[in-house]
């Protein structure tokens, strides 16, 4: 079986009413060989059995017995096989093109090994409307869906940090820059982040203490690197 060159790692829970648009979204823009890890998190929902309606073999379903986002996303991680590696939320979607236009970048500068586009938001909640702000920017360092990676940069890096609920995206990719990552922004979209009731983003107060154990962390590893 020859080894796909792009593994999506895709974690769900109770995503049927998203997740048949969001494959439907990236399968078009990958190849023959590549990898959607679809991993469930506990679904109670008609996830699998949409899931199973995909006749295509590159997706695969895997389980992380709802342990959370993090531990979600380091099931698949630890599954992938493809040099270049995509997260993927259940609930958002890939503009056309995203996948060639991420690639290109990366492979246009020597020395990079990551690349992130901007993020387009849909907004399907009212309450959401302070977040336009962020509506087609490039945001390095809030969310790890707008990026490509490099798969030997993440193995510097480690797995995600599954004791965080909020913040994840952030302390992740702090530890990447830590670890050398050299990204190249492309100048395109690379993710439609849909805004709605049920984002784990979508309490104010667990967003603000989430920022907050990032930060602690940031410094505690900045100041062991600097006693060390």
């Amino acid at each position: 079986m020859s080894e796909p060159l792009h593994s999506v790692v895709m974690p769900v829970l109770n995503g049927e009413k998203h997740i048949a648009e969001a494959l439907r979204s990236a399968l078009p823009q990958l190849g023959a060989h590549d990898e959607i890890l679809v991993v469930d998190n506990g679904s109670i929902d008609a996830t699998r059995e949409i899931v199973g309606q995909f006749a295509d073999s590159r997706l695969h379903r895997l389980s992380a017995a709802r342990r959370g986002p993090s531990a979600a996303r380091n099931v698949g991680l630890g599954a992938a096989r493809g040099r270049y590696v995509s997260f993927m939320d259940h609930d958002d979607l890939w503009p056309e093109g995203r996948m060639a236009g991420l690639l290109g970048t990366l492979r246009s500068m020597p020395g990079a090994d990551a690349a992130h586009g901007r993020m387009r938001l849909r907004v399907e909640v009212s309450e959401a409307r302070s977040i336009a702000q962020l509506d087609g920017r490039h945001l390095p360092n809030l969310v790890v869906i707008t990026y490509l990676f490099e798969r030997e940069l993440l193995a510097r890096a480690g797995f995600f940090d599954e004791t965080l609920i909020q913040g994840e995206d952030t302390d992740y990719l702090l530890r990447l820059q830590a670890a050398g990552m050299r990204s190249v922004a492309y100048d395109g979209d690379a993710v439609i982040y849909r805004r709605h009731g049920g984002n784990l983003s979508a309490s104010p107060a667990e967003v603000a203490k989430g920022t907050m154990q990032v930060i602690g962390r940031h410094i505690a590893r900045r100041r062991a690197e600097q006693q060390g």
